[in-house]
C-alpha cells in the first residue's frame, strides 16, 4: 500500500527528502529539510505542468505586445524553490520584438 501513495502524499515527501545530520544548530531562517519536504509535497506533476503552462503566458506577456521602454512588467515565477532561485538569472532582457517578428518565425 505505501508503494501506491499518491505523489504529493506526506510518506512520499518525507521519504524522498534528504537526511541531514546537522539537527542541533538553530537558525532564524528555516529548516531546509522542512522546505524541502514541503516543497515535495505541494509542486507534484500536474502543478509543476500548470506552473510552467502560467510561466510560459507570463514570458508571452512580457514579450510580445508593444511595451514602451522599460515598462515590460516583470512576472513572478511561479514554482518550486529551485525554478525561483535560477528564474531571475535565466531569464533574458526583452528587446524591442514587433508582433510581425514572431509571425515571421512561425512562417
Amino acid at each position: 500500500m505505501l508503494r501506491n501513495l499518491p505523489e504529493g502524499a506526506t510518506f512520499t515527501a518525507i521519504m524522498s527528502a534528504p537526511k541531514g545530520d546537522d539537527e542541533s544548530a538553530e537558525t532564524k531562517e528555516p529548516d531546509p529539510e522542512l522546505v524541502a519536504l514541503l516543497d515535495r509535497k505541494s509542486w507534484t506533476e500536474d502543478r509543476r505542468l500548470m506552473a510552467q503552462l502560467i510561466n510560459s503566458v507570463n514570458a508571452l506577456l512580457r514579450y510580445l505586445p508593444q511595451w514602451k521602454e522599460g515598462e515590460a512588467p516583470e512576472f513572478p515565477v511561479v514554482g518550486p524553490a529551485e525554478w525561483r532561485e535560477t528564474g531571475k538569472a535565466d531569464t533574458p532582457t526583452p528587446k524591442a520584438t514587433t508582433v510581425m517578428d514572431v509571425l515571421k518565425l512561425f512562417g
